[in-house]
């Protein structure tokens, strides 16, 4: 009676204390939970105070005493006791739901068996395990479908019905490393951030349990067993039950693509250069399916389909019962996925995805994009876009949807449990729905100890998107970078301002902050790769200067040039009132000086290169150390390598550095500011790299790579010729190519091309012009212009010298002559002094608007220039004859009274006196009065007696013939056009758009010349004829003209290679005059022609009789002074000799001073 009495007592205590356990419980829950035993034990559907009881009436009976029922052990601790009655009170009131519908998938071809229990929810995540009964247990899954088996809850007598749907084999996930499979219940995965051990996890991620310590890829399930490739034990294959016990090695071979299907193991021998093999589920019975080299294999149903790469790639299709087989296309096909009915591709001739049935009829392009790593599911085909910067993308079988899914980079794909897992670049595995939403990082088997705040520094005006990821430091002691999810993603980095966020990562339990400074930028991206020689700040322009590579500083009116430093100085930076710069005095270490020159200091002792300076940090490419990347605080402190790779071209855009990898080939990469999240941009090697806003460029072949910062939209932009340097602002690339070395500009997408500046910025050789750019002006070295620093707004209007303090010591009073009647205008420019010396051209204001040119005299006019004190004086003489300088000759002989000038040579008549004028290189010699207008590749003039050398214009000039008050000229500055200039160097005009050749200026009026009317074939050409103001353009004959000669109404040239010509003045009566042997010059002379022919000086009349031999001397460059021939003969010498043959003299021996 007392042991009954105490039951009861004990039943009545444990109805008390109850709720309160059941209160804790629900509290302890967080993960789904099986109970060993059902506590429902008189089997009514719920847990009540029936149960209790009968329970209690067991109290105190253990495994050793009659009457003992295991049923009521529910802890297995051999005694029906407290724990037992305590676990029952817990769960007082939860109701058994036994689900009268249970569905399960199976892939087709992979065993299955009828589950022997079936779970029932008991809520609050916990669940048990009830038997039943099948009416059938025979399953078939050969054949794709759905299938139903009807069975009874043993315990409850209660119908059930189990749909079985046996799925296509997901070929594509093998194909893509098999690095993920559900069974239903579980992820099996190998995750690298997890060594790549094997793991499972639900299907949302959570419950992480690692099975073993194997790296695993090519994951397959069936029934209670893994099977997997370990990358651990030399890719072998392994098998293991799902609970980690039984570990089997089935191969000693290394081996790849494992599968399992209808109950055997295939897999590709990587000893037997990669064959296909099968084996059974224990690894018995080895043998060679096929003697093909077959990759990316599909199993369905009866067949094979694989990329027979023993056949040029083809697909082949197996009959696996009969070992038939057929090519399918001809096409070398990649990444191969069939489902249903179709046969997806990537075609690799054109990376398109294709689609065919699987008989191989009707070929259809599905999607013109570079597509890889197809997956075939539904009514999908997920790929990765190689053309969209490697994002996951998925387009409907028959092509008519494109869906993006995600927008960072990802490597590989998955597709199981109606979700898609995926790897990004930097190793992490993800998971979304189908969709791409829900987007997660999956199955992390560690817990995060702490994440620390984050405070980053972004250049005013750069592009800035929020960190994807943070820093977290785990429990183990590893570190990762964890994706994080903000508050808010806007940003304004227009004007300096303190950015604060919070964020959240999933698994961690804080908010995190993320303070983002908007600071100042040293120097534009642009610049800083092209050696920063020029930056703007508050008014002022530093510089390196191009004479004498010192720092300086110069208002941006072009005033006041002031030194800074006498260090030789590239990759200047302006950062407040410091001045930041690469020392090349001192072994490229990183200095600073205040930006009015005093308290010179240096900053840090690493030699360095490519250089940036955002904020209080600077970025470089370390030459000390291997040319790894560092950072160091702008005081010198916190030095810090972030990569170790020979990096060139840094460039920093908001919290990411760009770097061209020199270890991998130039390859572009980005990496963050802590080092960390290193990403390759693309695959292709490129140089000049430079970031301006969300785009990337790069030379790349003959063009410009441009893409997104993420390394997406990838394309070329290509220009008319080989780009030889750029730089980029804006929408705006500025940039000089192959064809004329011209500044040119463009949109950033390759259009609206067009001519920015004439001056040139290249003389052909492999010297790069560093283009810099700061606001609206390009700054630039003129090579057309001795080499001299420049600078042009970027419309192409203000083009200046830069670098020289342009403050007017001086204007001259010029001169010019007019015939008389002539309309003539004040020029708009005057030429001015400036304190450097040189001569500039700038704008004047007359205070007369007409000139009188109808009265034979001079007038003097004045005017005023801005920021010049003085008169600026204009003579306009009116002529009525115009005196010409060396029409006739047009080479290297001119006359000037008793004086001959031959180059820079000269002497009397009789020969004597002979000496240089001028240590110079003279071409072109015209004379007229004192002076002596001459090309030395730039225009030229200097007095007889050598003095007064004056450049009058830093065109590349050649040809130049002067007549009148005008030089006349081939401008090779401007590709080759006709221009002229005052003999004074005021007035400067083109005369014509033709690129010409081959010029004669008359005494008429009249210019004569070849127009090279082919740009791309310089050896077509035609006869044209302008006047000398650039009226009356003509075109004469179809000839290609050379050695042209005036004389009266008749025009003599050579035609073509060996034939000498006449014609009009105005194109007609053309007449062959004589077929000659490689004549190199001629000059018509009264009724004579002198020309080499045969290479020989010879005459012929000018009706082409009486040719002869005047010597057997080959000569070039012919003149004809007075009663002499001027030539320059083969030994090297000049010479003239009689026209009859008699007195060869040697003139001079330009060799020998």
């Amino acid at each position: 009676m007392k042991k009954v009495f105490k039951k009861i007592l004990i039943f009545f205590l444990i109805i008390w204390i109850m709720p309160m356990g059941l209160v804790k419980a629900k509290s302890e829950v967080l993960n789904d939970t099986t109970l060993n035993k059902n506590l429902d034990v008189n089997k009514d559907l719920v847990v009540d105070i029936k149960d209790l009881a009968q329970v209690s009436i067991n109290y105190n009976i253990n495994s050793k005493m009659p009457g003992w029922q295991e049923k009521y052990d529910f802890n297995g601790d051999g005694i029906i006791d407290i724990y037992d009655l305590t676990m029952v009170s817990r769960f007082i009131n939860s109701t058994i739901v036994i689900s009268s519908n249970v569905i399960k998938t199976v892939e087709q071809g992979k065993a299955y068996s009828l589950p022997q229990t079936i779970s029932a929810n008991m809520g609050n995540n916990y669940y048990v395990d009830l038997l039943v009964k099948w009416n059938s247990t025979a399953v078939n899954t050969s054949k794709v479908g759905q299938y139903n088996y009807t069975g009874t809850v043993l315990d409850y007598n209660k119908s059930i019905t189990l749909t079985l749907n046996v799925e296509p084999p997901n070929n594509a996930n093998i194909n893509n490393y098999g690095f993920a499979t559900f069974d239903g219940t579980c992820v099996y995965y190998g995750n690298p951030i997890n060594e790549g051990k094997l793991s499972k996890a639900k299907i949302d991620g959570s419950s992480v349990t690692k099975i073993n310590d194997d790296q695993a890829l090519f994951i397959n399930v069936q029934e209670n067993y893994i099977y997997y490739c370990n990358l651990s034990d030399n890719n072998s294959v392994y098998k293991v039950n799902k609970d980690g016990t039984g570990r089997t090695k089935l191969t000693t071979e290394p081996a790849t693509y494992l599968r399992v299907y209808n109950n055997s193991i295939y897999y590709q021998n990587i000893n037997d250069n990669y064959s296909l093999y099968r084996m059974d589920l224990i690894g018995s019975n080895k043998a060679k399916v096929t003697e093909d080299i077959p990759i990316y294999i599909n199993l369905y149903e009866k067949y094979m389909y694989y990329s027979n790469l023993s056949d040029y790639g083809e697909i082949t299709k197996v009959n696996l019962d009969n070992k038939s087989k057929i090519a399918l296309n001809s096409a070398q096909s990649l990444y191969i996925s069939v489902l249903g009915n179709y046969i997806f591709y990537q075609d690799y001739n054109d990376k398109f995805i294709y689609r065919m049935n699987t008989d191989g009829t009707n070929i259809t392009l599905l999607r013109a994009v570079n597509g890889i790593e197809l997956n075939a599911i539904n009514d999908w085909v997920y790929y990765i876009n190689e053309s969209d910067g490697n994002t996951l993308h998925r387009v409907k079988d028959d092509g008519s949807i494109d869906e993006k899914l995600n927008n960072f980079p990802i490597t590989d794909i998955n597709i199981t449990g109606n979700r898609v897992f995926l790897y990004d670049e930097n190793g992490y595995l993800y998971s979304s729905k189908l969709d791409g939403t829900d987007l997660k990082l999956f199955g992390i088997c560690r817990t995060i100890l702490n994440i620390d705040d984050q405070n980053i520094q972004v250049g005013q005006g750069d592009y800035c998107e929020l960190p994807q990821y943070f820093l977290a430091r785990m429990t183990d002691g590893s570190k990762l970078m964890l994706p994080v999810l903000w508050n808010s993603y806007d940003i304004d980095t227009s004007k300096k301002a303190t950015y604060a966020y919070k964020g959240v990562v999933q698994g961690y339990n804080k908010e995190i902050n993320l303070s983002v400074q908007i600071v100042e930028r040293g120097n534009s991206n642009g610049n800083s790769v092209y050696e920063g020689l020029v930056i703007e700040k508050n008014g002022w322009e530093y510089f390196s200067d191009i004479g004498d590579g010192k720092l300086y500083k110069i208002k941006s009116d072009e005033t006041c040039k002031i030194k800074l430093s006498d260090d030789q100085v590239k990759n200047i930076n302006v950062i407040g009132d410091w001045v930041y710069y690469r020392n090349v005095s001192d072994n490229d270490k990183l200095y600073k000086v205040k930006s009015d020159g005093s308290l010179r200091t240096l900053v840090c002792s690493d030699s360095m290169e490519n250089l940036s300076i955002v904020g209080d940090w600077v970025f470089y490419s370390n030459t000390t150390d291997n040319h790894f990347l560092y950072k160091v605080k702008t005081d010198g402190t916190n030095r810090t390598k972030l990569s170790e790779e020979y990096v060139s071209n840094v460039n920093v855009m908001g919290n990411w550095i760009y770097y061209l990898s020199v270890t991998d080939r130039s390859k572009i990469y980005k990496i963050n500011k802590d080092g960390y999240e290193r990403t390759r941009l693309t695959n292709h090697e490129s140089y000049s790299l430079i970031v301006s806003g969300n785009n990337l460029f790069a030379k790349y072949s003959s063009g410009i790579l441009k893409m997104n910062t993420d390394g997406s939209n990838q394309e070329e932009i290509s220009a008319d010729s080989y780009i030889l340097n750029y730089n980029v602002s804006g929408d705006k690339i500025y940039y000089y190519d192959s064809i004329d070395y011209k500044l040119r500009v463009m949109n950033t997408d390759g259009s609206g091309r067009k001519v920015l500046s004439q001056d040139k910025l290249a003389d052909g050789t492999f010297s790069l012009n560093n283009i810099q750019i700061n606001g609206e002006w390009i700054y630039y070295k003129n090579i057309s212009g001795h080499s001299k620093m420049y600078k042009v707004k970027n419309d192409g209007s203000g083009r200046q010298r830069f670098g020289v303090d342009m403050t007017i010591k001086n204007i001259e009073q010029f001169s010019v002559s007019v015939k008389l009647g002539e309309t003539y205008n004040l020029p708009s420019t005057i030429i001015a002094t400036i304190s450097s010396d040189e001569k500039i051209y700038v704008p004047v204001k007359w205070n007369i608007e007409k000139v009188d040119t109808f009265k034979l005299g001079s007038s003097t006019y004045e005017g005023t220039v801005n920021g010049y004190s003085g008169n600026v004086k204009l003579t306009v003489i009116v002529v009525d004859k115009e005196v010409a300088g060396n029409i006739p000759n047009q080479d290297f002989v001119a006359q000037s009274g008793e004086w001959t000038i031959i180059n820079n040579f000269k002497m009397k008549e009789d020969g004597t006196e002979k000496g240089y004028f001028i240590n110079d290189w003279v071409n072109n010699p015209n004379v007229v009065g004192d002076w002596v207008y001459y090309s030395n590749g730039y225009l030229n003039k200097v007095k007889i007696d050598g003095t007064g050398l004056t450049e009058i214009c830093d065109d590349s000039a050649v040809m130049i013939s002067v007549l009148g008050d005008w030089i006349y000229y081939i401008n090779n500055s401007d590709d080759g056009k006709l221009y002229k200039i005052r003999l004074c160097g005021l007035d400067k005009s083109k005369v014509t758009d033709d690129k010409v050749d081959n010029t004669i200026v008359a005494a008429d009026g009249w210019i004569y010349y070849e127009n090279k009317i082919d740009p791309h074939n310089l050896n077509k050409g035609a006869f044209y004829k302008i006047k000398t103001d650039g009226t009356n353009r003509m075109k004469l004959s179809d000839d290609t003209p050379s050695y042209i000669n005036i004389v009266g109404d008749w025009i003599y040239f050579q035609s073509s290679y060996s034939t000498i010509s006449k014609m009009k003045t105005d194109g007609s009566s053309k007449t062959v005059l004589s077929n000659v042997t490689q004549p190199s010059s001629m000059k018509v002379v009264g009724d004579w022609i002198y020309l080499d022919n045969n290479y020989k000086l010879s005459k012929i009349k000018i009706d082409g009789t009486s040719p002869s031999r005047i010597c057997d001397m080959q000569a070039v460059h012919i003149n004809v002074l007075n009663d002499w021939i001027y030539f320059y003969a083969t030994d090297g010498k000049y010479h003239r000799i009689r026209f009859d043959g008699s007195d060869n003299q040697i003139v001079y021996d330009p060799f020998y001073k």
